[in-house]
């Protein structure tokens, strides 16, 4: 289940965005969008809830006191770029994630956690984009983003074998970003990635998990929610 509540994170670790210096675009113009920038910002949310048992139920003054504790945990991840490092000849982006988690208990906040996690080494040469996350040691394709319509989805996390419906486009600022409407209802935009989240498939966790609300370049937004399952 993905939850819509507006989430403050501390901000934790800082990057320059060094904004592409390109001319406005003739309307047959389209300028290359790229994934792996450190002007790009994947926000992520999401929140689960189950019921801890703490004994039976008891009577106190005629009133039953229930012996279960409904409790909820929040999340909330900024995955963004920042630095450089150099593997095996190879210059990559560093990805990072800031996250705050949350638990509750009947509703009173029982804890709360704040950090900053490294996610993984990813680079781009021209429309694919490869990643190292720290337990490969091999670098692998994590999307070519110049996919056609008829193709497979070429994405490291497409375990059903998506293929492209369609391709149509939005802008973003100065950009002009290919949509892809995927087979199985759901989309893949270039540059930013499945519209569920970054290294995720289509698939909603039974028990929860953090779903990407919105991509966010150089303070220019796509709401992920106006792209939706199966429109």
């Amino acid at each position: 289940m993905k939850y819509f509540i507006l989430s403050i994170l501390a901000v934790l670790s800082f990057s320059s965005c060094e904004k592409d210096d390109v001319p406005t675009p003739e309307p047959t113009t389209k300028i290359p969008f790229n994934m792996v920038s450190e002007c790009n910002e994947w926000h992520h949310s999401g929140g689960y809830s189950w019921y801890e048992n703490k004994g039976e139920d008891v009577v106190k003054d005629d009133v039953v006191i229930s012996g279960t504790d409904l409790m909820y945990t929040w999340s909330a991840r900024k995955y963004y770029f920042s630095g450089d490092t150099t593997i095996s000849s190879r210059s990559y982006k560093k990805m990072y994630f800031d996250a705050m988690d949350s638990t509750s208990r009947n509703g009173k906040k029982e804890s709360e956690e704040i950090y900053t996690s490294y996610v993984a080494a990813m680079r781009q040469d021209g429309e694919k984009v490869y990643y190292l996350d720290k337990n490969m040691t091999e670098e692998e394709l994590y999307a070519d983003m110049g996919v056609e319509e008829g193709e497979r989805l070429e994405y490291a996390f497409n375990y059903s074998d998506a293929i492209v419906k369609k391709v149509t486009y939005i802008s973003l600022d100065a950009y002009t970003i290919r949509k892809y409407k995927l087979s199985n209802g759901y989309y893949f935009l270039e540059g930013v990635g499945s519209t569920s989240g970054l290294f995720k498939d289509w698939q909603i966790a039974i028990h929860g998990d953090v779903y990407l609300d919105k991509f966010v370049r150089d303070g220019h937004e796509i709401n992920i929610e106006e792209y939706p399952f199966g429109i």
